[in-house]
Formats: structure tokens, sequence, C-alpha cells
């Protein structure tokens, strides 16, 4: 049995028109008059008790033909029997005698229900005449009309279910995705907080390592100030071993001179006496200074090695320090990275923003495809038409529409797979910045711990000199110098106290 509808459209069948609509067709639609065994078959199909004899002499079986109209129209408007049983009617207490009306008014909204069904079904000569005293040939072709428009709800019906079940998925996947959409927000908002704490931590430290830079420029310029007095306490001390290597030889010069001249001098006892008493002092005299500069060389020997070991103390620190400063320009090379991955996170939500609305434009697409449907559904019932031309047309729109819905379809689902990728990517780039933070947690306490150690270390190096000179009264120039290794010392410790990071 053909169908009998289709609808004209204003504009081509186009998904991303939001303008496009359906207008109803002007001309007259024709339905194909069935047989009388057909009619009886298809009725009997719907689940309507009927005989061939009542539909061939409708004259004899009116209340037959009568209940018939009534069941098809219950069945094609959607009214039920109980509805249209009911005795409520505008104005029927107006009526004088209402009670007298309580039987015609179900007969008369049975009667409204059948016009109404005939009109969808496109019959316009229907009558109460045909309701109450129905003919074999009108009753043949209003029951031909009737069945092929039942048929064609029949199969809108079951299309309408297919799409109502369809767009019941797309509303799930949509909520799923809305709901992947907002954990991503709040995992995106984590992180970026997690990124501004790092970044004030790494603040810090670039201070910390600023702080270390001019302290180690200061501690360059005492190493070259050290490094020439060293040179000059070195001079010094060779001179005063010439100095001693010369009063050593004069010394024995003299002896032997004073051994050489005692045989050919002959003087007198008290004026040798005298001359053996001023060369005793000049001999203890020079016995004291000889002693004074072996005391002063003994010291000074000492000092230079406490500065070589000092020396050697300090290189250990600046290259420790060098391997700081290394940490530190690794650390601005991982906040480069860190940068570069937030601004990655930024094109993952603007990713993300965009999926949201394609989403919401895949939603809007739905809607209109529902209210098409809608609109479909509603014209389908005032004016139904059956015409073979027609039927095709409709027949290429409901393919378009079934192509464009699973185009939605495959694009949701791409929009899904997008998504579950970005997040797998977020949580791999959030758990390789933990592990770089905790490598650069570890890293810095093992650089305090030395830094700490060879300081300590220094500190005591200088201490305990400092402590042997004030106990042996060191000269002028020596206790200057212990005066400026102290100071060093105590910026090298103030410098380590710097260096230690706030809690």
């Amino acid at each position: 049995i053909a169908t009998m509808s289709s609808f004209i459209q204003d504009t081509s069948y186009n998904p991303n028109n939001r303008n496009a609509n359906f207008l109803p067709p002007r001309q007259t639609y024709s339905f194909p008059l069935l047989k009388s065994d057909e009619i009886v078959k298809c009725i009997n199909e719907l689940g309507i008790p009927i005989r061939q004899e009542e539909i061939q002499d409708p004259e004899n079986h009116k209340e037959p033909c009568r209940r018939l109209l009534e069941s098809l129209a219950e069945i094609c408007t959607g009214v039920s029997k109980e509805e249209l049983a009911q005795p409520t009617f505008v104005g029927l207490q107006s009526v004088p005698h209402p009670e007298l009306h309580d039987e015609s008014i179900p007969k008369f909204n049975h009667f409204r229900a059948c016009c109404k069904m005939m009109e969808l079904c496109e019959i316009s000569d229907f009558s109460l005449r045909d309701f109450m005293n129905p003919t074999a040939n009108r009753l043949r072709r209003q029951l031909s009309g009737v069945i092929n428009f039942a048929k064609f709800r029949e199969e809108r019906l079951v299309l309408l279910a297919e799409l109502s079940t369809k767009r019941e998925g797309l509303v799930d996947q949509l909520s799923q995705l809305r709901e992947k959409n907002d954990t991503l927000n709040n995992r995106l908002s984590l992180l970026r907080e997690q990124t501004a704490e790092e970044t004030s931590i790494i603040t810090g430290l670039e201070n910390e390592c600023r702080d270390i830079e001019v302290n180690i420029s200061n501690l360059n310029q005492q190493q070259v100030r050290l490094k020439e007095e060293t040179s000059q306490l070195k001079e010094t001390s060779a001179e005063l071993k010439d100095t001693l290597a010369a009063k050593y030889q004069l010394q024995e010069e003299l002896t032997a001179q004073k051994k050489a001249l005692s045989s050919q001098i002959v003087s007198s006892p008290e004026k040798f006496r005298k001359q053996i008493v001023e060369v005793g002092q000049n001999l203890q005299n020079e016995q004291k200074d000889t002693k004074i500069a072996e005391k002063k060389v003994r010291e000074l020997n000492a000092w230079l090695t406490n500065v070589d070991e000092s020396q050697d103390e300090v290189n250990s620190a600046i290259e420790t320090i060098m391997e700081l400063r290394a940490e530190v320009d690794r650390q601005k090379t991982v906040m480069a990275e860190l940068e570069t991955q937030r601004q990655g996170i930024v094109a993952e939500r603007t990713a993300l923003s965009e999926i949201s609305q394609n989403t919401q434009q895949l939603q809007r697409n739905a809607a209109r495809a529902e209210e098409k449907l809608a609109q479909l559904r509603k014209q389908a019932q005032i004016r139904g038409k059956d015409s073979q031309q027609a039927t095709e047309d409709l027949h290429k729109q409901l393919i378009e529409a079934e192509a464009y819905r699973l185009q939605l379809s495959a694009r949701t689902e791409r929009d899904q797979s997008e998504v579950t990728r970005l997040e797998q990517e977020m949580v791999a780039e959030t758990r390789a910045q933990e592990t770089e933070v905790a490598d650069i947690t570890a890293s810095y306490q093992r650089l305090e711990k030395v830094v700490v150690a060879h300081l300590q270390g220094l500190n005591k190096a200088l201490q305990g000199d400092l402590n042997q000179q004030q106990q042996n009264q060191p000269t002028y120039l020596e206790q200057h110098m212990d005066d400026s290794m102290l100071s060093c010392s105590f910026n090298d410790e103030n410098m380590f106290n710097s260096m230690r990071p706030s809690n």
C-alpha cells in the first residue's frame, strides 16, 4: 500500500540552514482505492474486528460501521474512547433541559473526531450522513484513505521512536562530555594553583642565587687581596731568610776574626775584658734577634700552610657554588619548560572550549531536528496526501536526515576520543612535573649539606689559627691579617645563612 504523505520544503534540506522550514503542499493528494478484502485485512491488522459483508453492505450494518469509524478515529487522532464518551460540551448548561442531550453529546464528540480524522486524510466531503447512514462506495473510499493514513502514521511512529532513542543517546553522550569537561577544568585549575606555588618557590631560589653570586664576587675580590698579601709575605719571608743567613755568616766570620785577632793583640786585661763583655753582649743580642727571626719564620710558615689549606677549602666551596649555579640554570630551563607546558594547557583548554561549543552546536542541531520531526508529525496529522513523487521526495529527505545524524554521531565520537586523549596527556604532564620537583628538592638538599660541611670546616680552621696567634702574641701585621681572615670567615657564614631556603 503506497503511503499518502509528503511535504514540500520552501528550501532544500540543509542541516546548517536554520531558516529552513516545511510548508504543507497545496495540491490535491490521491490515495489508492482498496478492495473490500484488502480493507478487511488491513483493519484486522490494526486490531479492529470487522467482516467483509459489513463493509460491502453498510446500509444494513450501520452500527458496526459507526463503531469502526470511532475506533479508527481513536487510533488516528490519539483521543481515547473514554474522553470521547464524556458528555462535556461548552455551553451545555445554558441549553434548556441539558439532561436530554446526555446521549447525543458523546455521539457528537465521536462525529467531530471522525471529521478531524477525515480532514487529516484529506477527505473533505465527510458529513453526518456518512457517519449515520454510510453507503458502500463512499465508505470504501473513506476507509481506503484512513487505512493509507494509518499505515503512514505507523511508519512515521517507528521512525520517531528510532530518532528519539538516538536523540537520548546523544543527550547522554553530551552529559558525559560535559562532566568530563568539568573534570578537566577542575584539574586545569589545580594545575594552575600548583604552578603558581612552584613559581613563587623558583622566584625565591632565583633571589637566593643572585645573593650567592654577589657573595661569590666578594669572595673573589677577597681571594685576590689574599693572594697579593700572600705574595708579599712570601717575599718578606725570603728577605728574612736571607738576612738570617747573612747574620749567621757574619757571626762565623766575626768568630773566626776574633780567634785570629786574639792571638795577635796584646792589650791590657781591663780593655780585653771590656771587649769580651761587649762581644758577649753583641753575641747575645744577635742570638736573640736570630731566635726572634726563626720564630717569625716558623709562624710565617705555619700561617702560609693555613692559608694554603684555607685556599683549598675556598676553592672547594667555589666549585660547590658553581654546581649550585648550574642547578639554578637547570631550574630556569625547567621553568621555561613549565611555561611551555602551561601554554600547552591553555591550548588544550581552548580545544576543550571548542569541543564544548561543538557539543552545544550538536545539541542545537538535535533540537532543530526534533522540532522538524515534530513539525513533520503535526503536518502529517493536518495534511496527508498520497503521491508517489511526493513519497520519493520524503524518502530522499529522510535519507539525508539519517546521513546527517550519522555525521553528528561520528563527530561526537571523535570529540569524545579527543577529550580522552587530552585528559591522558594532562595526567602524564602532571606526573612528570611532580617528578621534576622532587628531583630538584633532593639536589638542593644535597648541595646544602656539602656547602654546610665545607663552610663549617673552614670556620673551624680559621678559628683555630686565630686562637693560636692570640696565644703567641702576634705582631701588628699578623693581627691585622688574622682580623681580615676572621671577617672573611664571618662573611662566609653569613653567605651560607643567606643561601638557606626559608621554611
